[in-house]
């Protein structure tokens, strides 16, 4: 939480437990209002405090839970950890909190990985329960509390936040080489601050951070507001995310073909058919590594980097207001066989033939598709608030930019 975005920033500690990230937040420097649904909990974080006295200016505490928060206040930061697990759902708690967050507000979830589900099983030793919860692509398992939490990707979550405003930023793998050690392990000094460095090294970087036993992910709110404006003087520089979309084209029977997925789950546009795609991550990975890793991690797709082919650029903006800037890609040759690899967020995958395109299909990603068909290099797509988020030959937003 070393981002928030001022030196002494307004913190909403959610599900708050004993005080541990209280007292760390405060200890910082930071306002902390720490809110958890139990008392006894309070009561334990409340005696934690009291250790520190210099730090009880800094804290107040609220007997609550994310659907009784009291409304009104913002905060510069929102940090939930170890909570959505235990929750039915993450899409309410996700809405309910981001609303909290100030312009230019930091959003810090913490919870179990779906994607590592398994992981420590086989890792201890426990080869069947392993397989079980990998063949059936569980999301619970059995946590160090006796209780089967609830996990969620990374990708969801990024969705759950670009659905209410934010902008995901880099996220994070948590406990990824030593979360199946038991307390029979007590390393020394040098030797844990060895693996402390291994951890978060490895803690931002794919695929080693989608093993993580927990997954951490951050949004920004923009600091200009939701609708991303600084007024007439230009206050501000404009931050959109990049998408990169994967447009795999094969022979068929009929002419070409394109592979397009399906998405599912608590994600923007469930149900709707769209070409294989995700974000940028960070400023360390270019457009065309985030394709290959895209076409990896969602399809099963192996691509050489030589094999990528710039298609079309859309700057788009949805109805909500939230604009983005997508790189299209052409593939046509690749290793393997497409294949959802992801279920949490994709339910379907199939070859279409150009002229039998699926319904429905996001807007965005037929707009994209209509460019590259069209031969444009670069592309505008801005969607008026009203507008469907599924494509609508009725409503023409797609303008194609002349190129010299």
């Amino acid at each position: 939480m070393t981002s928030a975005r001022s030196s002494r920033a307004r913190i909403l500690d959610v599900g708050c437990g004993n005080g541990e990230m209280t007292l760390r937040l405060a200890a910082a420097g930071h306002h902390v209002t720490a809110v958890d649904p139990s008392a006894d909990m309070l009561d334990a974080a409340a005696r934690r405090l009291d250790a520190h006295p210099e730090l009880r200016p800094l804290v107040r505490f609220r007997e609550a839970g994310i659907a009784t928060l009291p409304g009104g206040e913002q905060y510069d930061a929102v940090c939930c950890h170890g909570v959505l697990m235990y929750l039915d759902d993450s899409a309410d708690a996700v809405a309910r909190l981001s609303r909290l967050l100030a312009p230019g507000g930091l959003f810090s979830l913490l919870t179990k990985n779906r994607a590592a589900i398994g992981v420590r099983e086989a890792l201890r030793g426990d080869y069947a329960a392993a397989r079980d919860l990998i063949a059936r692509a569980a999301d619970t398992s059995l946590g160090h509390l006796g209780l089967p939490p609830r996990g969620e990707t990374a990708e969801v979550l990024d969705g759950l936040a670009r659905d209410h405003g934010l902008v995901p930023l880099p996220r994070q793998g948590i406990r990824i080489f030593h979360d199946h050690l038991t307390d029979a392990w007590a390393p020394g000094e040098e030797e844990y601050e060895a693996a402390l460095r291994t951890e978060w090294t490895a803690s931002w970087i794919g695929p080693y951070r989608d093993m993580g036993r927990q997954v951490h992910t951050l949004a920004r709110r923009d600091p200009a507001g939701p609708a991303g404006r600084t007024g007439l003087s230009g206050g501000g520089r404009h931050a959109v995310p990049m998408d990169v979309h994967l447009i795999a084209v094969r022979d068929g029977e009929r002419g070409p073909e394109v592979l397009l997925s399906r998405r599912a789950g608590a994600v923007y546009a469930a149900g709707h058919w769209h070409f294989p795609s995700g974000h940028v991550d960070g400023p360390f990975e270019d457009v065309v590594t985030a394709l290959v890793r895209e076409a990896r991690e969602e399809t099963g797709l192996v691509v050489d980097p030589d094999d990528v082919r710039a298609a079309v650029t859309v700057h788009h903006r949805s109805p909500a207001g939230g604009a983005r800037v997508g790189f299209f890609f052409e593939v046509r040759r690749w290793a393997g066989t497409p294949r959802v690899m992801e279920p949490a967020v994709c339910d379907g995958m199939e070859w279409f033939a150009l002229d039998a395109l699926p319904e429905p299909m996001v807007a965005y990603c037929r707009a994209g598709l209509d460019a590259y068909r069209a031969g444009a290099r670069v592309a505008l797509h801005f969607q008026e608030p009203g507008d469907p988020i599924a494509h609508d030959p009725a409503v023409h937003r797609l303008r194609l930019l002349p190129g010299r």
